[in-house]
C-alpha cells in the first residue's frame, strides 16, 4: 500500500510543479482545495490496477495543469502528530476518522466546483 501511495505523491508533486510553471489568468476564478482520502481498511491494487489508476490520475492532473487551472498540491505525511480536545492530548499517529485519513491535496483556479 505504501509502493501506491509513494507512486501517487511523485505524481502529484511533479504535476504540482509543472502547475506552478505555467501561469494563471483565471481573475475571474475562485480557488478550491481539492482534498484526497485514502481507505486505511482498503485492500491493495493489484498491479496492473495501479498502473491503470496511475495512467488515468496522470491524464487528469496533466490537463489540470495545461489548462491552467492546477495552482498546487501536495502529499499529507502519512505519520506524524495529533493534538486533539480540550487537554491538548497528543498522539503519535496520523488522523483516521471513518477508516479514511487526507492523503493529500490540490489547489485549483475555478469559477465553479
Amino acid at each position: 500500500m505504501k509502493k501506491v501511495l509513494i507512486s501517487l505523491s511523485a505524481l502529484v508533486i511533479y504535476t504540482s510543479a509543472m502547475a506552478q510553471q505555467k501561469s494563471v489568468s483565471n481573475t475571474e476564478g475562485q480557488k478550491f482545495i481539492l482534498l484526497f482520502r485514502f481507505k486505511t481498511d482498503a485492500p491493495p491494487p493489484n498491479p496492473g490496477q495501479m498502473k491503470a489508476s496511475q495512467e488515468k490520475w496522470g491524464q487528469w492532473m496533466g490537463g489540470l495543469a495545461q489548462r491552467g487551472i492546477l495552482a498546487g498540491g501536495e502529499q499529507v505525511a502519512f505519520g506524524g502528530t495529533t493534538i486533539s480536545g480540550i487537554k491538548k492530548e497528543v498522539a503519535n499517529k496520523p488522523v483516521v476518522a471513518n477508516n479514511e485519513m487526507v492523503t493529500g491535496y490540490l489547489l485549483i483556479n475555478a469559477k465553479d466546483v
